[in-house]
């Protein structure tokens, strides 16, 4: 079965988006991901710079759109199987399944769509790719073990946290949230900076020092 949403989810995404605004809540969101997985750390990184994607299997004139500036978010937990099956069904959430689980991977994890149409997962020994528009990927998504050279260029885009020579399945999971540098169409047509990214992570950090005093 072709990695992807099981069906076509773009007005859901947009309906959540209006209804949770573009703030520092989407850092709250990725938090809430990593308690429910029961993560005992979690990192946050905004990578300025742009990566190579010439060494790619696919060749479309939008790939540049996933290796661009993008907000990494790292924690310590690894996927399970429900998780990336919770990823894949836009009304999923282990909420529902387990009332001990604040919403892990559910309706919190698409606010994420503020600020990217590519969300990208490394877990274990997978990196997937989420296009709920079709952009690039006709199956609206992609899924490969970590040893596919031919996505290389876009694992490379991780070594912010992964490290530049990083072999093998990862212990950890790590979103890459390429951010959305035109009109994203149906799903939102918010550009976003990294400055802008910047100070909303700046302000998600001094918000939680000052909660925490």
């Amino acid at each position: 079965m072709p990695f992807k949403e099981t069906f076509d989810p773009t007005d859901n995404i947009k309906a959540i988006l209006d209804a949770y605004p573009f703030s520092i809540g989407l850092f709250r969101e990725i938090l809430q991901n990593s308690d429910d997985a029961q993560a005992t750390k979690q990192t946050f990184l905004l990578d300025y710079r742009t990566h190579s994607h010439d060494g790619m299997k696919i060749n479309h004139p939008r790939l540049a759109e996933i290796q661009g500036p993008a907000l990494l978010a790292y924690n310590d937990s690894e996927f399970q199987e429900q998780d990336w099956g919770a990823l894949q069904t836009v009304h999923s959430s282990s909420k529902r399944d387990d009332p001990s689980k604040i919403g892990k991977y559910g309706i919190g994890f698409r606010s994420c769509y503020h600020i990217t149409d590519y969300p990208q997962i490394i877990s274990g020994n997978t990196l997937a790719i989420f296009d709920p528009q079709h952009n690039i990927f006709q199956d609206g998504g992609m899924d490969v073990a970590l040893d596919d050279c031919g996505y290389g260029d876009v694992i490379s885009a991780f070594g912010g946290i992964l490290g530049p020579s990083h072999v093998g399945p990862f212990e950890g999971t790590v979103f890459r949230f390429p951010l959305r540098t035109e009109d994203g169409g149906r799903i939102s047509s918010k550009v976003v900076t990294a400055g802008e990214t910047e100070s909303l992570l700046k302000a998600f950090a001094k918000e939680e020092l000052d909660i925490a005093e």
